[in-house]
């Protein structure tokens, strides 16, 4: 009897299944349509160009504010630098001088300024740019050459009873001539001018002869020293002319300005401004077959001459002229009387 109940016993667990074995079945059994969840480690290999999928880092320095049914504001701050090059170079120096006359001193006139110069207000600049003439007026080193033209000294101890005075030019042609039966000065003087016409010119040399008879009945001949202009002043018609020859102004066969004549160019200068009559009246005469560098000769005068003395292109009146008994020349002619003598 007790046998037959541990086979029935036995019978039935068999058909139970051992503990754990049919619910593991049944438990590890796996749908077919329902989702599959895996975990999956991170791939944090960037070596092959991917870049690790990572959470977004919180804002520091930044304001949320949310509640249930508003949208959601955020206020951001944040700093930015950029590089700029910055390149360094030197300012320009060959600027018209009225481009920098507001910044200059009271009375200068050079085209360079010759110091430092701190802010200047409106006004200021303003009376600065309006100079007076007697503030840009400037003793030159060098005199334009004026009448008397030909100086010669008689030599002392002689008893002279008569005398004749000649001056010629380099071609041996008189254009003067003085005499007289009397005794002769110290000193003989010629102003240059024949019937109040000026007979001098640039570029020509000219010696002085004197005559004398002594006496004792001799004669005898003296001679000055030759004198040659490369510009002269002298004043005629109630005007007062300046004189260049070509070649010292300006470079041979070019427009430039010659730097050797910068000295008398800076002397015509402070005459100028002495002169408050304008137009100037500036001729180039030349012969006919240079009539193009004439031309390009006037615009570098006339760019010259509106920036050393500050004036307008009004100021000036530019021409040429076919060559004239005076020669190749530049005059320059002021009208009326000077404001002062320099």
């Amino acid at each position: 009897m007790k046998t037959n109940l541990w086979i029935a016993v036995f019978l039935a667990g068999a058909s139970l299944g051992a503990p754990g074995t049919a619910a593991e079945a049944k438990k590890s059994k796996i749908s077919k349509t329902a989702p599959r969840l895996e975990k999956k480690e991170e791939d944090r290999d960037i070596s092959s160009g991917k870049a690790p999928q990572t959470s977004l880092p919180s804002l520091g320095n930044t304001e949320q504010t949310a509640s249930e049914g508003d949208a959601i504001k955020l206020k951001v701050k944040g700093e930015a630098e950029d590089q700029i090059p910055v390149a360094v170079v030197p300012p320009p120096v060959n600027l018209p001088f009225k481009d920098v006359v507001g910044f200059a001193r009271p009375g200068q006139t050079d085209r360079v300024l010759t110091g430092f110069v701190e802010h200047l207000p409106a006004n200021e600049i303003l009376n600065l740019a309006v100079l007076n003439s007697r503030q840009g007026l400037a003793t030159g080193s060098v005199r334009l050459p004026r009448a008397p033209f030909i100086q010669m000294e008689v030599p002392p101890g002689l008893e002279i009873l008569g005398y004749r005075f000649t001056v010629k030019d380099q071609n041996a042609q008189t254009v003067y001539a003085q005499e007289s039966r009397q005794g002769a000065r110290d000193l003989m003087i010629w102003d240059g001018f024949v019937e109040k016409r000026c007979v001098i010119k640039v570029g020509l040399a000219y010696t002085s002869e004197l005559f004398v008879d002594l006496a004792d009945g001799r004669s005898q001949r003296f001679f000055g020293d030759p004198v040659q202009f490369d510009v002269i002043r002298y004043d005629q018609d109630g005007d007062t002319f300046v004189e260049f020859r070509n070649e010292r102004l300006f470079l041979t066969a070019s427009e430039e300005l010659a730097r050797d004549g910068l000295p008398l160019m800076k002397s015509l200068l402070g005459l100028l401004r002495t002169r408050t009559a304008k137009p100037y009246n500036i001729v180039i005469s030349i012969s006919r077959d240079g009539e193009s560098l004439a031309v390009r000769r006037l615009k570098v005068l006339q760019k010259f001459m509106m920036d050393a003395l500050v004036l307008e292109a009004g100021a000036f009146v530019f021409d040429i002229a076919d060559t004239t008994d005076r020669g190749d020349v530049t005059t320059f002619r002021m009208a009326g009387p000077p404001e002062a003598r320099p």
